[in-house]
């Protein structure tokens, strides 16, 4: 969930901030390496209720098809 949703905050030369930035709706969340993704999640499942709908539909639009006759 963290990863599809939050990709990290960086400063204007491109360095670390230990923020994340919520790709869907832009707010920023404290994360700190080595201490849990409970944060980032907590928010996407508080904020962006169809979560489990967004995921599942960009795994199934981005999976190739199997092969015909397998």
């Amino acid at each position: 969930i963290a990863c599809f949703y939050f990709k990290p905050y960086l400063t204007e030369g491109g360095g670390p901030t230990g923020l994340q930035v919520c790709k869907a709706c832009g707010k920023i969340r404290k994360h700190t390496p080595k201490t849990g993704y409970t944060n980032l999640v907590s928010h996407v499942k508080s904020d962006h209720g169809n979560y489990e709908v967004e995921m599942e539909a960009a795994s199934t639009a981005s999976s190739p098809s199997a092969p015909k006759g397998i």
